[in-house]
């Protein structure tokens, strides 16, 4: 057998079209960013496991069981959300090679009606852009920094001062307040 029998054409002077070079590269930004702050989150989950197992042994069974459960949620969401990063950015960061490798790519997409995941799919060789795991990696980012903001309430509601409580519950709110934009009730046209 010839030595490149099955290997598909790769023009390797090909460059995307400006806008979806742009959406590429807010892709890999975003993906390569929740990396960092989902092993963050996991690096905090694993020291703050010990003294959690110790608060589930020493408190009130439900109150120590619970954060037990949210430091190991919020430590295995944050390496779930990490690992999928990885992936997506493996994948976002392959988009030019299967674009040169396309007839599709090919056409002219001067006047592309349709939504950013469409015309990323169009460049993307058909392999689409990854919905479900894009909904897998930000479901288990979100949960767990949720998790993560629920648990040091909890543990300040369980061991300070009523006015720290207070505080901190208002530090929460405003700490949760930019997931809001991700709801489509909010979404601006």
């Amino acid at each position: 057998m010839p030595e490149n029998w099955g290997a598909l054409k790769t023009d390797v002077t090909y460059k995307l079209p400006e806008t979806v070079q742009s959406l590429v590269e807010g892709w890999l930004k975003t993906f390569e960013s929740s990396a960092v702050a989902s092993v963050l989150f996991a690096g905090i989950e694993s020291q703050l496991l010990g003294p959690m197992q110790t608060a589930a042994k020493n408190q009130s069974s439900v109150r120590g069981h619970v954060l037990l459960a949210l430091t190991y949620i919020a430590f295995f969401c944050s390496i779930s959300a990490t690992m999928t990063s990885l992936v997506l950015t493996d994948s976002f960061g392959e988009i030019t090679l299967h674009a040169s490798r396309s007839m599709k790519a090919e056409e002219s997409v001067l006047n592309f009606d349709g939504t950013s995941s469409a015309l990323l799919k169009r460049f993307n060789g058909g392999k689409g852009s990854r919905r479900w795991v894009k909904v897998h990696w930000f479901s288990t980012l979100i949960i767990g920094y949720l998790c993560f903001i629920v648990q040091i309430v909890l543990y300040v509601f369980y061991t300070e001062a009523k006015a720290i409580a207070g505080i901190v519950v208002a530090l929460a709110v405003i700490s949760v307040i930019p997931l809001l934009d991700f709801f489509p009730w909010t979404a601006q046209n």
